[in-house]
């Protein structure tokens, strides 16, 4: 699946990623049970594609690596490429976005995660902690900070992580400095809340 979508035009490939995003927000869990080939993988994502967590490739696609990290979690139905959306309407290019502010304010080298949003938050929050320990260990340089960036369900996402790595004691939760949310329903959304009183409703929380 993935040297196929790669081997797309750049815009194509960006509706196809979409489509699948898509996708696994309705039937992500059906999918991942079913070791199907468009369940979303949680991984790190660099020039639309998954990064395997290892010194060398990491040395390979982050030579500019610094001690601080800001991580990235996109919401409900969205990719990491949702991060972009609009950066058109700020200076015309689409160069100033999320990540370059942070580069620009504070030295941060900045991460995109991609997640299956159609697992459940408490799922998702559990395998959330591995990358991240993965990434601490074998970063190029000692990391000295994580700052976590949720949008929407990430941001349930991100504090189902923190929750689970305390009690599991994973050495990446100690780097763990700042979550910002932006837009998460901590508190469930008003549609949620509505249909979780339906009779046989079985939605998950968005």
């Amino acid at each position: 699946m993935t040297s196929k979508v790669s081997a797309l035009p750049a815009t194509m490939r960006q509706r196809t990623n979409l489509a699948v995003a898509a996708l696994n927000a309705e039937v992500g869990d059906r999918l991942c049970d079913a070791n199907s080939s468009l369940a979303i993988r949680m991984a790190l994502r660099s020039d639309g594609r998954d990064v395997r967590i290892r010194r060398d490739r990491l040395e390979a696609a982050y030579p500019e690596a610094t001690p601080k990290l800001a991580v990235f979690l996109h919401g409900l139905t969205e990719t990491e490429n949702s991060w972009r959306n609009h950066a058109d309407d700020h200076d015309g290019d689409g160069s100033v976005i999320y990540d370059s502010r942070l580069v620009a304010a504070g030295g941060n080298t900045t991460r995109y995660l991609r997640y299956n949003t159609g697992l459940h938050i408490s799922d998702s929050g559990k395998r959330l902690s591995d990358p991240l320990t993965a990434v601490v260990s074998a970063w190029p340089t000692p990391v000295e900070e994580i700052v976590v960036i949720a949008h929407s369900m990430g941001g349930l996402v991100a504090r189902s992580a923190c929750h689970y790595g305390e009690q599991t004691h994973e050495p990446c939760i100690p780097a763990v400095r700042h979550v910002s949310h932006l837009g998460a329903p901590h508190l469930g959304e008003p549609l949620e809340r509505l249909t979780s009183y339906s009779p046989g409703c079985c939605r998950r929380p968005s």
